[in-house]
Order: structure tokens, then C-alpha cells, then sequence
């Protein structure tokens, strides 16, 4: 679409997985019609741990999460929302009902198979090379460190992707 649309000097902005998009694009189409990119709470550069990346993940928290998504899709995403999206397991937290709603609602318009398929895209993508070839300034804000339900890396991944 950029190319079609032949656009110029854009800024793509991606949050958590859809950092990893932006990352991906980049890394397969260059930056020739990039200004800048924005990662907000992206993903790593690899969330699993490998033989080439002993500090991280084992592959059973992205299996679990799997398993909730076929076992009991939209249960499984009214429980991921409270805790993980909204920090509502946090003292002192006020995230309404409404916007946990709101999330949910969100989540059933993901057919079941991107939801199953996403698993893999954002934790088992080593996005390593690709961000090797972002050329152009990129601000990254990483995510907090409160999130208590979800397997996330430890900020110092954030800090190693920079």
C-alpha cells in the first residue's frame, strides 16, 4: 500500500506485536520511504529461548496461552484484560469495568485462527536482523515493569533491543 499510494517520509508507529510489524517491514522493505519509526511496548527482537538465545522464554507460556485461546477464546480474553492490559491487579488501580469490556470486545472481532497464529508471530519471530537495518531515529518506549500475569521478558530485553 505504501508503494501504490507511493507514499514518502512515513512514520509507522507499532505497539507491542505491531512493533514487531513495523520492525519486520523494515527490516524486509528498507528505509527509503521511512522518516522514523516508533515502538511502543514492542516486542523483542525474540521472546523464546533458543540455543542462540539462552536468557529467555521457554516455549510453555506461549503454549499455555495457546491452550486458553482454543480451550475458551472469549473467556480467555476477559481474564488476560484485567491484569495485563489495564494493570487493574495493581494497587491503587482504577481501570473501569467499561474499558476491560471494551478490550474484550475488540479481542471477538480476532478470528480465532490470527488469534492462535499471533502466539507465534510474537514470541517465536527472531526480529534480530530486521532491527539490525532500521537506518533512520526510532523512539522506543518500553513497558512497564508491574505486568504480573503475562511472561513477559525482563526490561533488560528492552534495553538490549535499543
Amino acid at each position: 500500500m505504501i508503494d501504490a499510494l507511493d507514499l514518502h517520509d512515513i512514520v509507522p508507529v507499532g505497539h507491542s506485536t505491531g512493533g514487531g510489524e513495523v520492525t519486520r517491514y523494515v527490516g524486509w522493505h528498507g528505509t527509503a520511504r521511512v522518516a522514523k519509526v516508533v515502538l511502543l511496548g514492542a516486542i523483542p527482537p525474540l521472546m523464546l529461548k533458543t540455543d542462540d538465545n539462552p536468557d529467555d522464554l521457554p516455549i510453555e507460556p506461549f503454549d499455555q496461552i495457546r491452550a486458553g485461546v482454543l480451550a475458551d477464546w472469549s473467556q480467555f480474553y476477559r481474564d488476560l484484560a484485567y491484569p495485563f492490559f489495564f494493570g487493574a491487579n495493581r494497587d491503587g488501580s482504577n481501570a473501569s469495568q467499561g474499558a476491560r469490556d471494551a478490550f474484550w470486545l475488540i479481542s471477538m472481532t480476532i478470528g480465532i485462527n490470527g488469534a492462535y497464529d499471533c502466539v507465534r508471530a510474537f514470541s517465536e519471530t527472531d526480529l534480530t536482523d530486521d532491527l539490525k537495518k532500521i537506518t533512520v531515529p526510532v523512539l522506543v518506549m518500553c513497558m512497564a515493569t508491574t505486568i504480573r500475569s503475562f511472561p513477559m521478558p525482563t526490561p533488560g530485553h528492552c534495553r538490549q533491543s535499543c
